[in-house]
């Protein structure tokens, strides 16, 4: 019989059969309008054998291609807590609202993580912030 692996949600968990990959997505949104508005989004995708900052410029560079009007701002290597890490930052427009977007990723059990919180291209210290202090509280489970 195929081994399963165990996959946890915070409502459920569920044996996952084997030849899946976690693809999923989690979007917070704020619940009142505060005036400040930023979106968090967490995605979750397979970790290729490329080191984490050539897998995070490929998805950038797919992303520019998919995207129209993104611009790269930046990225560079950093740590969140003890994992190794990489950010970028960018601008684009959605639905003709000119957006800034902040992204962490992290490698995490052959799975790459990423945080992205994006709003308005005047919120930018905004999301910059909010990404900050989502990072600081990450915590991250251990496989058992």
């Amino acid at each position: 019989m195929p081994s399963m692996v165990r996959y946890e949600v915070d409502e459920l968990s569920f044996e996952l059969p084997d030849g899946f990959a976690d693809e999923s997505v989690n979007i917070l949104i704020p619940t009142s309008p505060t005036g400040r508005n930023a979106n968090i989004v967490v995605t979750r995708e397979p970790r290729t054998e490329a080191p984490l900052g050539q897998q995070v410029v490929g998805i950038l560079t797919a992303a520019g291609e998919k995207v129209q009007g993104l611009k790269v701002l930046g990225h560079r290597e950093r740590e969140v807590g003890t994992v190794p890490g990489y950010e970028a930052r960018s601008h684009s427009m959605t639905n003709k609202v000119p957006t800034y977007q902040r992204q962490v990723y992290l490698s995490w059990y052959g799975t790459l993580l990423c945080f992205t919180v994006s709003g308005a291209r005047a919120q930018n210290a905004f999301c910059d912030s909010l990404i900050e202090k989502l990072i600081s509280t990450l915590r991250l489970k251990k496989k058992a």
